[in-house]
């Protein structure tokens, strides 16, 4: 099963961008080529559209008659095919599997990078809060002001 993401590597593309064009939404027709070569070559993902569709390329004509493939002829041969489509599921289970706890490793650190974040400006409001509080509690005069001189005090004389 192909996803969103290798088509994207594939393509060179955003994934924003190949989304759109999975998603049959306006885009420029470079982009649409990319991504059906990607798609040709990848496969499609295996999940469903908004609009129920799931192919991009223009649909190739289905045969009038359905090839059916012959039923196994004997106990060993079903055995061996229901063994392979066993595998098959437990592979995608495991993928899709790994896939989810990527996707919880992200949001983890996306979360946790987010808390020491506010962290850090909390603790920078407190520094800034306990300054201002020893200030006052000392009474401290305001540093870096102006002095201010009247130009009328200066050019009286006896002052």
């Amino acid at each position: 099963m192909t996803t969103v993401l290798e088509l994207a590597a594939h393509s060179g593309l955003p994934v924003e961008t190949v989304l759109r064009v999975l998603l049959r939404e306006p885009t420029n027709e470079a982009a649409r080529r990319a991504v059906e070569l990607a798609v040709e070559e990848l496969g499609l993902p295996d999940y469903p559209r908004p609009d129920d569709h799931v192919e991009v390329l223009p649909a190739v004509p289905q045969p009038a008659d359905p090839i059916v493939s012959p039923a196994p002829s004997s106990q060993p041969e079903l055995v061996a095919e229901l063994r392979g489509v066993l595998q098959e599921l437990a592979r995608t289970f495991e993928r899709e599997r790994r896939e989810r706890v990527n996707d919880l490793d992200l949001t983890t650190s996306l979360l946790t990078e987010g808390w020491r974040n506010v962290d850090r400006r909390l603790g920078r409001l407190e520094k800034m809060i306990e300054r201002l509080d020893r200030r006052e509690f000392l009474r401290e005069p305001e540093r870096g002001g102006a002095e201010i001189h009247r130009l009328d005090d200066l050019r009286r004389p006896g002052t």
